[in-house]
């Protein structure tokens, strides 16, 4: 197996940053990655110059939707199905400008007391389109559930979902996009929720609930209800993703150069690479 590489997340490592601001302060923490996932407001091209400057890959984005307005997706939503296509060919589009091989998409949410089946229908008749746009294109999408208390109306909560839905679209070309944050929310032992779907997921991405922190929190009062590196030391002789996308919060009153160390001892027994 290849080596995952690490990934830095702008929106949760640096929230408030434009890639303008906030690639060369990743870059300066040894980021060689980065996943944006609504890029959209910058155009392809000057991403593309953002990334190339800085040394930087992008390593996912997520299929527009109407997110800053409160929407979590439209994949599963009835009616929709023509948007959301037009949906996945921008997100192939700018991918194909910025070097990016995976895309995600947000599952949508399902109305309090509206029947499951009709949506559950869509989203895997969506996915099957969209999985065969991806693959010719040459990429991935990375499908990932939303802890209940986070999106309590979102159409995926739980991986057992998520690999049903995916099995239903019939497609090769869509993994599973494993946060541990949302995993542990669900009230699941990651370590074991990691060994049930290795082979299935695509993505990885780390933190840790109650307050999304990061592994090097590990050890210290607030580090969470998730040891990160011990997780990490458990599924990655086993991981097939590409990517570990750190997605946590860094403490404010910690410079945001000096948060890496964690990742050393990865590095240097070849279980990670930047």
């Amino acid at each position: 197996m290849t080596l995952p590489r690490l990934a830095a997340s702008l929106n949760w490592l640096l929230p408030g940053k434009t890639p303008q601001e906030g690639f060369p302060i990743l870059r300066a923490m040894g980021f060689r990655a980065v996943e944006h996932v609504f890029p959209y407001p910058v155009p392809a091209p000057e991403m593309h110059e953002l990334l190339s400057a800085n040394g930087l890959d992008l390593s996912l984005i997520v299929t527009p939707c109407r997110f800053e307005q409160g929407e979590w997706g439209f994949a599963s939503t009835p009616g929709r199905e023509a948007e959301f296509a037009d949906s996945v060919v921008a997100a192939i589009d700018y991918a194909r400008q910025v070097g990016c091989r995976i895309i995600g998409t947000l599952a949508g949410t399902i109305p309090e007391g509206a029947d499951r089946m009709p949506y559950d229908a869509v989203f895997a008749a969506n996915l099957a389109v969209a999985a065969r746009m991806v693959r010719d294109a040459g990429m991935e999408i990375s499908l990932e559930p939303i802890a209940r208390v986070r999106s309590p109306r979102f159409a995926l909560h739980t991986l057992e979902q998520t690999a049903a839905v995916i099995d239903a679209s019939g497609a090769d070309s869509i993994g599973i996009c494993f946060d541990t944050f949302h995993i542990a929310l669900e009230g699941c032992d990651v370590n074991a929720a990691f060994d049930a779907y290795a082979e299935r997921i695509n993505y990885l991405q780390l933190g840790s609930p109650p307050g999304r922190t990061g592994p090097d929190q590990a050890g210290k009062p607030d580090a969470g209800e998730v040891d990160l590196p011990a997780f990490l030391r458990h599924a990655l002789p086993r991981c097939h993703a590409a990517w570990v996308g750190c997605e946590y919060v860094i403490p404010q009153a910690e410079p945001a150069q000096s948060v890496m160390g964690w990742a050393d001892e990865f590095i240097m027994a070849r279980k990670l690479r930047w």
